[in-house]
């Protein structure tokens, strides 16, 4: 178990888990007077739940955002020629013709460079996305767990008499400390101005990200964002339809209302905890100021994932499409050697 242990189950499963576990856990600390022992919290214990969630979330997360991956779209983007190569090249990988709009052609390409040992750039870059995947599931989740908490700790539904609804929600109002609406206004007009800053969202990977640059030729179409290559990306993208190549998946195209509900139920879980939280001063009100703040952190993490996964997309493609360098006859012998 151990041994199998690598880098993705630290970057995919356990900090993701471990950060929405201290973010859902945080309120439930709070109703206890004084931290359990240690012997009750101990470090493995910690852990094991964290991988856990950290699994729960991974599955949330591909979910919600797999359906963007942008590798169907690097394809899309070739050359004729370089069509041509990569059926080639899945073709002698697997012995058989395979369909380079085939779900199956991403795994196929991974596969053959972590067996050549020339996957280690893509294995980098598939870690971060899925650590910053994890950790923007992990903030998003948490902000309306904390806006069903403030909510509930605020007014008290409890208490309202709904024959006086109103007097009561003034009474509500005025107890509340309005010093907090000062980081919350802040936060939120933090968020609003980086939610319309969409430099870096849709562009290729930035200089310096480690991802090699295409070789010229047919391979090098691929990254080249230059006003004559994206004419004959346009033309490339007409002929694919004409041949009935599908179209790269834009937009969302999931029922909105599933993560309606997972909103609504997330809101529900924290009104549920805040019934149980002592009143203490502005502790509900901490915790609506954090909500842009979380909201801004699943913002930011949403596109650092978005552009490691085109880094992903971009660095396997490229490998894949470049021959491996010839073996040496020494090495063969030593392999076979026993």
């Amino acid at each position: 178990m151990i041994d199998r242990f690598n880098f993705y189950d630290v970057y995919g499963y356990l900090l993701p888990g471990l950060v929405l576990l201290a973010l859902l856990g945080f309120p439930g600390l709070l109703m206890i007077e004084k931290l359990p022992s240690s012997e009750l919290i101990s470090a493995l214990a910690v852990v094991t739940a964290g991988y856990v969630v950290g699994h729960l979330t991974h599955a949330f997360a591909r979910a919600l955002f797999d359906q963007e991956r942008p590798f169907a779209a690097q394809i899309s983007e070739l050359s004729v020629p370089a069509k041509a190569l990569l059926e080639r090249r899945l073709a002698e990988s697997c012995d058989r013709p395979v369909a380079i709009t085939d779900k199956s052609v991403f795994d196929i390409c991974r596969r053959v460079l972590q067996d050549q040992k020339r996957g280690q750039l893509a294995d980098q870059f598939q870690g971060m996305y899925a650590l910053t995947r994890g950790l923007c599931l992990a903030f998003l989740a948490a902000a309306p767990y904390y806006v069903g908490i403030s909510l509930c700790g605020l007014f008290h539904p409890s208490e309202i008499h709904w024959g006086r609804t109103i007097p009561f929600l003034f009474e509500s109002f005025s107890k509340i400390h309005w010093g907090w609406s000062i980081p919350f206004l802040f936060g939120f007009l933090w968020l609003i101005i980086a939610y319309a800053n969409r430099r870096g969202e849709l562009t290729g990977p930035r200089d310096g990200t480690g991802v090699q640059a295409a070789p010229e030729g047919p391979v090098g179409s691929m990254g080249d964002t230059s006003k004559g290559q994206a004419d004959n990306s346009n033309a490339r993208r007409k002929q694919g339809r004409a041949q009935g190549e599908p179209e790269p998946v834009r937009g969302d195209s999931r029922p909105r209302y599933e993560r309606t509900a997972a909103v609504l139920t997330l809101i529900a879980m924290g009104a549920t905890v805040a019934i149980f939280m002592p009143a203490r001063p502005n502790t509900f009100e901490a915790f609506l100021a954090a909500v842009p703040i979380l909201l801004l952190f699943s913002l930011r993490m949403y596109r650092v994932f978005r552009e490691q996964d085109r880094n992903v997309a971009k660095t396997v493609l490229g490998d894949f499409l470049v021959a491996p360098p010839p073996k040496s006859p020494q090495a063969a012998d030593e392999k076979k050697s026993p």
